[in-house]
């Protein structure tokens, strides 16, 4: 959070409708990336944390054609996640 002072400002930058995927692979590591999206906006009191977290799904789901093991591994992770964020 070097360059943003509030959790918010955060939120604004990675969960900005505007940036592909894509881009924000380009701007942070893109390791974990759909995963940290969630846990961000979940972090900021992002209203629409909730579709965030389904593009997140939508996003593991696209890579089952190229590689089905690694989309299972994703969205074991994803539940897991969404799960823990849920209870907050």
């Amino acid at each position: 959070m070097r360059a943003h002072e509030t959790m918010e400002s955060l939120d604004q930058l990675v969960n900005d409708p505007s940036k592909s995927y894509q881009d924000l692979a380009q701007q942070f590591y893109p390791g974990g990336l759909v995963f940290r999206k969630m846990i961000i906006a979940k972090m900021a009191g992002n209203s629409a944390c909730e579709e965030i977290c389904n593009g997140s799904r939508e996003m593991i789901e696209s890579w089952r054609t190229k590689d089905a093991v690694f989309a299972d591994q994703h969205m074991r992770v994803y539940e897991k996640i969404y799960g823990r964020l849920a209870s907050l």
